[in-house]
């Protein structure tokens, strides 16, 4: 079924651990139209999310739906990680009598938006010197830590899914070795990239500083962490800020070894816009080019920040749109109305 058009008009959502971001794609040859966003809390089910966001929609009812879900997709009925919801493909189809639903992980759509943006969507944060046709990676801390890989073949974009997120994240520092035994405290004996790399890890990071300096912590959630830092308003905050950078920047710099990516590492998901500041800063990259033997290489690979609000609505729309030009499998992924 790979190249197949759905049914227009098609339904794409990107359905995170918070957020559930949906829009239509009316037709092959007109823009998406975003619909309103819904906090997955709100809602026990997706079928109900997606009544809620429809409810307003005054066109031709979708006859067909995209989702990228932040899971993976190993059936028709589809638990998300960081979320209580299962998506269950027959109830939704159900639910909005489609004819067709296809869905993919939600790096999945991430990693189609860096086909699809075009160059005014990114914030550069190192022009680097990009390999025709090398492959590209696109990660993200938000709710979880999202990773995916894009290869570019002639006239052909393929994304590549998984579970990146959850690698193993250890010390390299006297600072890291220090500080370890505190995140052990807090997640466990194994200190996974998503840990510490996503919002709630942010706060665990900030805790275990806390800890490890034996300060009392002062804030109780990742966005009053990062807007202290930001504001240079409590040295811990910036300091946890710029530890979270650093580790980012080894987990990026470790992937792009495992991806070959000399096309482009890609930072998305909603914490980037928020730290930008520290992004742009020496941090980032110098963890990510730190790979000998290999950091001259590294070091020549572009880095981008999203600047588009919904880049995986982005790129499922391009995908619905045009989907020869993209090398989606739909093996399993994809179920029609008998």
């Amino acid at each position: 079924m790979a190249g197949e058009a759905l049914p227009f008009p098609v339904i794409v959502g990107d359905i995170g651990g918070t957020n559930a971001r949906f829009a239509i794609v009316p037709s092959a040859m007109e823009p998406f139209i975003r619909l309103p966003s819904q906090r997955t809390a709100a809602f026990g089910s997706i079928e109900d999310a997606l009544a809620a966001a429809l409810a307003e929609w005054a066109g031709e009812p979708p006859a067909s739906a995209l989702f990228a879900v932040a899971g993976p997709v190993l059936g028709d009925r589809i638990p998300l990680t960081n979320c209580p919801w299962v998506i269950d493909i027959h109830a939704v189809m159900a639910r909005l009598d489609l004819a067709m639903i296809m869905a993919v992980n939600d790096f999945e759509g991430q990693a189609l938006a860096a086909a699809a943006l075009p160059q005014e969507a990114w914030i550069t944060l190192r022009e680097g010197s990009p390999f025709a046709g090398a492959p590209r990676i696109v990660l993200g801390p938000g709710t979880g830590l999202g990773v995916g890989g894009l290869i570019d073949l002639p006239d052909l974009w393929v994304p590549v899914p998984g579970e990146g997120g959850h690698v193993d994240l250890g010390p390299r520092t006297d600072d890291d070795l220090a500080l370890w035994p505190y995140l052990h405290e807090r997640v466990g004996p194994r200190v996974s990239g998503e840990s510490v790399l996503c919002g709630r890890g942010l706060l665990t990071l900030y805790s275990a500083m806390s800890a490890r300096h034996g300060a009392e912590p002062r804030y109780q959630s990742p966005e009053d962490v990062t807007e202290a830092a930001c504001t240079g308003s409590d040295p811990l905050a910036e300091r946890t800020i710029r530890h979270f950078v650093t580790y980012l920047g080894r987990v990026a710099g470790d992937l792009a070894l495992i991806y070959g990516a000399r096309g482009g590492a890609y930072i998305t998901g909603g914490i980037a816009p928020a730290i930008l500041p520290f992004l742009q800063g020496s941090e980032f990259t110098r963890a990510f080019d730190d790979k000998a033997p290999h950091s001259t290489w590294l070091s020549s690979i572009p880095i981008h920040v999203v600047a588009h609000d919904s880049p995986a609505i982005a790129g499922l729309a391009a995908y619905a749109a045009e989907p020869a030009h993209y090398a989606v499998s739909r093996a399993e992924r994809s179920w029609k109305r008998n």
